[in-house]
């Protein structure tokens, strides 16, 4: 599904979110959470299975897409089922939701939980 959120369009619209400057994070999701556009901050999101984690490298190309390194979710409880992320800056909008990742979903062991956008691009701003 990935989908965006009217919060983060509406963000970035209004200059309230800068994908370059802004603390931009991520958590992982169970399949308890289902995506709604209504949802405007990480406090209306269940099911997180991890603690946010810090998106880095980000910048964006010459075609307006969101580019970024992947992002290490360390030490996810062990049997916890990742089946997405949300996106968003650090206590304001939610930016992304995505279930659709290569690999996803996945149980976690304990360890660390690597997540590589495809070709570095999350979404065209």
């Amino acid at each position: 599904m990935n989908a965006r959120y009217n919060a983060g369009r509406n963000g970035f619209g209004l200059k309230r979110i800068n994908w370059e400057t802004d603390t931009i994070q991520a958590v992982l999701i169970s399949s308890l959470y289902q995506f709604s556009n209504a949802h405007r901050t990480l406090s209306s999101v269940s099911g997180k299975i991890s603690e946010p984690a810090d998106i880095t490298g980000r910048t964006v190309d010459d075609e307006g897409f969101a580019l970024a390194l992947p992002v290490v979710f360390p030490k996810v409880l062990a049997d916890l089922k990742a089946v997405g992320c949300v996106i968003f800056k650090r206590n304001a909008e939610l930016i992304a939701f995505y279930d659709e990742i290569d690999g996803f979903p996945l149980v976690a062991n304990g360890g660390d939980i690597d997540l590589a956008w495809p070709n570095n691009k999350l979404f065209r701003l």
